[in-house]
């Protein structure tokens, strides 16, 4: 894909107010903070110096799907510490490509080292609807090469069912003839 421009710079789309925390807050006190203000993620800042980010997605995994105890786990213990960071005059696509090539779904946004704001991947979409496609396209490629077997539908070599179909060995089975053949 070539190289494009929407003409619409990360200050123009950003929010100029992100919800920041210190490092040592719990986790139960993150999640707390992010529902009150009905954001994904905090940044964390050590007197003015962006450190960290920690989103939603984060404690999820590091906390939760773990069992650990949300009151005794620090932000400084989960929080992501190298933060893809971008400047307010680049092009909001500059942006989103940025995310997609990090996996993620915001950017901090600093002038002089200084954080002046955060721009989501909402952000974007909201003042740039037509992003979305480009977006998807490169969400469904990263799912296509997630699934093991690609399906299709067409009669199975053994036992001639029209049915889903995998490959399997080189051959097009359907799953019962697949966990037959195992």
């Amino acid at each position: 894909m070539g190289i494009m421009k929407t003409g619409i710079t990360v200050y123009d789309a950003m929010t100029s107010t992100p919800i920041y925390i210190g490092p040592n807050e719990t986790a139960e006190q993150c999640a707390k903070i992010m529902r009150e203000h009905d954001v994904g993620n905090l940044l964390i800042k050590e007197g003015h110096r962006l450190i960290g980010i920690l989103t939603e997605q984060g404690l999820v995994h590091k906390i939760i799907a773990r069992g650990l105890d949300p009151k005794k786990i620090v932000v400084s213990d989960i929080m992501v510490r190298e933060v893809k960071t971008i400047e307010p005059d680049a092009d909001i696509y500059d942006a989103l490509i940025a995310m997609q090539e990090k996996d993620i779904r915001q950017l901090p946004v600093m002038h002089n080292y200084e954080l002046i704001g955060i721009l989501t991947l909402k952000d974007i979409l909201k003042i740039e609807p037509e992003l979305f496609e480009i977006y998807i396209d490169k969400l469904n490629l990263k799912e296509e090469d997630r699934k093991i077997f690609p399906t299709i539908e067409a009669n199975c070599e053994i036992c001639g069912k029209y049915k889903r179909l995998k490959e399997f060995d080189g051959q097009l089975l359907c799953n019962e003839c697949v966990v037959f053949t195992e």
